[in-house]
């Protein structure tokens, strides 16, 4: 009798795969570290967030380059946003 385990998206994601998401992971955090309204947090959220969206992708080769730009976009509008109150505040 067979048996499959169930995996969760993310332990059904290759090695290198996960190694490359990882360095995504990294690059994210070091670039919007001292950004104004974004949090380490956030940004792991959104990586994980985007990461999950692809996690039944019969093409992988580009996941971290799209989840890299996706996260990009979504955390600069973030930061534009807290920014824009800042100012208004001021």
């Amino acid at each position: 009798m067979t048996t499959q385990a169930s995996h969760s998206p993310r332990s059904e994601l290759e090695d290198p795969l996960l190694r490359q998401l990882q360095d995504v992971r990294a690059r994210l955090l070091v670039r919007y570290r001292d950004r104004d309204g974004i949090t380490e947090q956030q940004a792991r959220d959104a990586v994980d967030r985007t990461t999950s969206r692809f996690a039944n992708a019969p093409v992988r080769a580009f996941i971290p380059i799209l989840v890299e730009r996706i996260v990009t976009v979504e955390l600069e509008r973030q930061s534009s946003t807290a920014t824009r109150h800042v100012h208004y505040e001021l």
